[in-house]
């Protein structure tokens, strides 16, 4: 079985996106394959929920957070109240997945990362790609973590599929 790499935008959510995500990991998983996030808001969220949605025990999925779950969990408690793009309920729900996985054995903590920041996050981004065979990006504006996972893809030579979006509205989102 091949294992995907799921990669997006944490910030955007609107129902074209949702639709993408939702034909295309579908569609991953019953030609056989497995995904592998990040889990973040947003994406990979959403890439995971349709995996446990089809494969409830957890098996057609890997999730990579960029440090141990308590310091993860700690920042996006930390988050929530700054930004005005992800709601309490979001970060809540995200919380409870993630909790899910590490319970389903789906979840790969760093323990040597003992903070959640740019060079973390990229780190884990490398590990998604290392762990996969082949990575789907949603690049909503230009992100500049996607942009950073499909280079990771490329500069090992991965076979990469991108779906491009340019959004005007950055209101704020509702759910992940």
């Amino acid at each position: 079985m091949k294992w995907v790499a799921v990669s997006g935008s944490w910030k955007y959510n609107f129902s074209l996106l949702r639709k993408d995500i939702e034909r295309e990991i579908a569609g991953l998983l019953d030609r056989g394959c497995l995904i592998v996030s990040g889990g973040a808001p947003g994406v990979d969220y959403w890439a995971t929920e349709v995996a446990l949605k089809m494969y409830p025990d957890g098996s057609r999925i890997r999730v990579y957070i960029p440090t141990s779950l308590d310091i993860y969990i700690e920042n996006v408690r930390s988050v929530e109240p700054d930004d005005p793009r992800i709601s309490s309920d979001t970060f809540l729900r995200l919380i409870e997945q993630l909790l899910r996985l590490k319970a389903l054995g789906a979840l790969t903590e760093n323990d040597k990362e003992k903070k959640v920041d740019t060079e973390s996050y990229h780190k884990r981004n490398l590990m998604v790609v290392k762990n996969s065979d082949s990575l789907i990006a949603f690049h909503v504006n230009n992100s500049g973590g996607v942009l950073n996972t499909i280079e990771h893809a490329r500069s090992l030579n991965m076979k990469v599929t991108v779906f491009n979006y340019t959004r005007q509205n950055t209101s704020p989102n509702d759910s992940v």
